[in-house]
């Protein structure tokens, strides 16, 4: 890209197709990118609200408490608890706050945790999914983003399947857990009520938040009020992504790759920066799922994407919410604190620095994505496999268990 300074208007930036840019111009594609973004934030705050029209955290707390005799005898049902809580919820932290408390004042085995925390990590890329099918309007840009919404649910079900395993034969996790709460038991409780970072997030979105639970209340609950606002949650992702689409590729077309590719190119470098922005926003899900208009918009790559989720999938376990909670609910809290992030960062360690396993997710991304891609009904083909995936299969194997 280069400049040229014209001596009768404002300096114009000229890419290598010939199209120029003015200072205004880009003032502008600026704004209506923050102005996307604004709305992407708000969307997914959205659908949260709309699946707690029909699935609230107490109605969550009430299956938990109704099952915790049979998690204590099959660890398996746990853990497809989690994971169908935590996508109705949208929200891992939530779920994992909900069974620390409960052991904690209940003086419950700490080892119902354990499956929970596992299948929670495996539900909160449910997100991704979602905002994926936001692009499902262009069969190019779905084709390109549906294996990015992919790699990071394959890369957490291998990783969390491993652990299961461990977990149910050598019990390494209760073993890993319970030595470190005994060690620092000591210094539980004693943390500031006050979070180190506010809630990015719920900040912005606070207000027109506010709004829309009250007029999804006032309508009331159950399936009607909540595919209302989900489908106005969907329309408000979609104008979001297609504003942020557009202006990012109109205002870095050509540099914004190289910059990419300098921060994100390595494993290393790009799980750092999916760690660090995920601590700042508090929300692993949010994270990942800002690069989903990079990928539809051909500005970032798989790979990339790959990257960011495996740091975003650290800095969940230890931003200034997580710590909090861990402190705050004694030896449950220790327990889940150590679990998750054995679990987290263990796993993205071994899966950035073996090669094999660094390929693996990628690959079977691709093949999935472009089998998901090769029909005009490619969205509604994702959409089953989301639906069955996240909420049919746990269901069914729940009910079998």
């Amino acid at each position: 890209m280069s400049f040229n300074i014209n001596e009768q208007g404002p300096p114009v930036e000229v890419s290598e197709d010939g199209v120029t840019t003015t200072a205004p111009h880009k003032a502008l594609l600026i704004l209506a990118f923050i102005a996307g973004l604004y709305l992407f934030l708000l969307s997914l705050d959205a659908f949260t609200a709309s699946w707690r029209l029909m699935f609230s955290v107490d109605a969550a707390n009430e299956v938990v408490v109704g099952n915790i005799g049979r998690m204590l005898e099959n660890p398996l049902l746990g853990f497809f608890l989690g994971l169908l809580i935590t996508s109705l919820i949208q929200s891992s932290s939530a779920t994992m706050v909900l069974i620390m408390s409960y052991v904690a004042t209940q003086n419950a085995p700490v080892s119902l945790c354990i499956p929970i925390i596992l299948g929670a990590n495996v539900g909160t890329t449910v997100t991704n999914t979602l905002v994926s099918l936001g692009h499902s309007f262009s069969s190019e840009e779905f084709r390109r983003v549906a294996p990015a919404a992919l790699v990071d649910d394959i890369y957490k079900i291998f990783n969390v399947s491993v652990f299961f395993v461990l977990e149910a034969s050598l019990g390494i996790l209760t073993g890993i857990s319970g030595a470190t709460a005994e060690a620092l038991n000591q210094f539980s409780g004693t943390g500031s009520d006050e979070a180190l970072l506010p809630d990015f997030v719920g900040l912005l979105t606070e207000v027109p938040m506010a709004w829309w639970t009250a007029q999804a209340e006032s309508v009331g609950s159950g399936l009607l009020p909540a595919l209302v606002s989900a489908g106005a949650a969907f329309m408000v992702l979609f104008g979001g992504l297609n504003l942020m689409g557009k202006a990012l590729t109109r205002l870095f077309a050509d540099n914004i790759r190289n910059q990419l590719e300098s921060g994100l190119g390595s494993p290393g470098k790009g799980a750092f920066f999916g760690c660090a922005i995920c601590w700042v926003l508090q929300s692993s899900s949010v994270t990942t799922s800002l690069m989903m208009p990079l990928v539809a918009n051909r500005i970032a790559t798989l790979r990339q994407a790959y990257y960011f989720a495996l740091g975003a999938s650290v800095g969940t376990t230890i931003d200034s919410g997580q710590i909090l909670a861990y402190l705050k609910y004694g030896a449950a809290g220790l327990v889940t604190g150590v679990v998750h992030v054995t679990v987290n960062v263990v796993g993205a360690a071994a899966f950035l620095s073996i090669p094999v396993l660094r390929e693996l997710p990628i690959s079977l991304a691709e093949i999935l994505g472009n089998w998901l891609s090769a029909s005009r009904w490619a969205p509604a083909r994702f959409a089953i496999l989301v639906a069955a995936t996240f909420y049919g299969l746990p269901i069914l194997l729940i009910w079998l268990i």
